[in-house]
């Protein structure tokens, strides 16, 4: 537990098969972070690259502020973007497992889903949006996640979920390898992570625009 009360590092690999709009790809993605340490904004620094068709894409966040690298330039990220990135760090099972104690929980009772009754629990990090984590109640692990989110593109707000599957120990932590995302109840990304380290942070040009 004593290596979690530091700042963390993690770089991961994943493939992403993208349903929006009626359109499907397939997405290799590329991610590095540097957290805050317990009480710390969630995101010191911060990179994601998506190799899509058109292009790559990769956003950089120093924690405050962001900014996109594309095919049709360089720009600033609004504010709004930003926090949804944040909130999405600090909803991830690995921010969850490393800084229990940033989160004010509340019990929400058990809710029976596909067939599967789970324990619900409602948990908010300070300056964040509350979202609900629903739990297996033989193992208390996490198997959804609910939230409320805004579209980046558009603003638009939305009701996410995200199915949580394929558990593997990383660090001395269980976490998911596959993630299905949902908007207001439509699939549209299921995410394979095909590599996750902890503990090495990577040289400081990672996060900076070339």
């Amino acid at each position: 537990q004593d290596a979690f009360r530091k700042p963390a590092a993690m770089t991961a690999k994943m493939n992403q098969h993208i349903s929006m709009s009626g359109q499907e790809m397939d997405i290799p993605v590329e991610y590095a972070v540097v957290m805050g340490a317990p009480g710390e904004p969630p995101i010191r620094r911060m990179r994601l690259v998506q190799r899509t068709p058109m292009g790559d894409v990769t956003i950089y966040l120093d924690g405050a502020t962001g900014m996109v690298d594309s095919p049709q330039g360089r720009q600033p990220l609004p504010e709004s973007v930003v926090q949804e990135i944040r909130n999405g760090v600090v909803r991830s099972v690995n921010f969850l497992s490393r800084d229990p104690d940033a989160f004010a929980y509340e019990d929400l009772g058990r809710e029976t889903v596909d067939g599967r009754a789970l324990d619900v629990v409602r948990a908010t990090h300070k300056g964040g949006k509350p979202f609900s984590i629903l739990l297996d109640p033989e193992t208390a692990m996490p198997v959804r996640m609910r939230y409320t989110a805004a579209n980046m593109m558009t603003g638009a707000p939305y009701q996410g979920e995200d199915v949580l599957e394929d558990f593997r120990a990383v660090e001395g932590m269980m976490l998911p390898h596959k993630v299905t995302t949902y908007q207001d109840g439509q699939k549209v990304a299921e995410s394979m992570v095909t590599e996750m380290n902890f503990g090495v942070s990577p040289d400081a040009a990672v996060f900076q625009a070339p």
